[in-house]
């Protein structure tokens, strides 16, 4: 099931999480593609470099440089369109990815053509006001978007005090291109990720996957 799938990966100047994120994937023997998109720069672009040569040995790694103005939506944008699987998630660097969920929701939307995308439970990480490492994991709690009329959804969701970024979902590759081909191109860049969440809800049912 996941060789259906690619996950996109945009990463700025944060080598250390990039290689924790590849670990954790490696650590779920992850079969799927990996698409990174990288803006660093200096040391830390020369610090993935490696950690990429180094995983590309135990992963499907395709990795991609890109300048350091390229924008967060453009960046995931580049992503999407390199992508040749049915279904796509964006994930970023920083995230941990349950993949059993991931096949659950890409399951469901093979044979459910009437939802346009998938997601679980969130475990949020909420950093203490000292500088130790200690966090309190959150269980996630959101609202879902699965009513049939797409004017419904769009309502409910500007109401909503619960609502989550849909942009983490699983998606079919070609809807989430089509999406998200304008949203990289608008002139208030900054709010990029706010203009898909309406997209997305008014692109179809979201459904929602008992698990994290």
């Amino acid at each position: 099931v996941l060789k259906k799938l690619s996950l996109i990966i945009p990463t700025y100047q944060r080598p250390l999480e990039i290689e924790r994120k590849l670990y954790h994937l490696n650590l779920q023997q992850c079969k799927c593609a990996i698409i990174i998109i990288d803006s660093s720069s200096n040391k830390n672009l020369t610090k993935n470099k490696q950690t990429i040569k180094i995983y590309k040995k135990k992963l499907n790694i395709k990795y991609f440089i890109v300048s350091t103005k390229v924008h967060f939506a453009e960046k995931i944008f580049l992503g999407i369109c390199k992508v040749k699987t049915k279904f796509s998630v964006i994930t970023f660097d920083d995230d941990f990815l349950n993949l059993s969920a991931v096949e659950s929701g890409i399951n469901f939307l093979e044979n459910n053509s009437d939802y346009s995308n998938a997601s679980g439970y969130i475990l949020n990480h909420i950093k203490g006001k000292k500088n130790s490492p200690s966090r309190v994991p959150i269980l996630g709690k959101f609202d879902i978007f699965d009513d049939n009329d797409p004017i419904t959804r769009c309502e409910n969701f500007l109401k909503s005090e619960k609502k989550r970024n849909l942009l983490f979902n699983v998606w079919n590759t070609s809807l989430l291109k089509s999406m998200f081909k304008p949203v990289s191109k608008i002139t208030w860049k900054k709010y990029s990720e706010l203009l898909f969440d309406f997209v997305a809800v008014s692109s179809g049912k979201s459904k929602f996957i008992d698990d994290i």
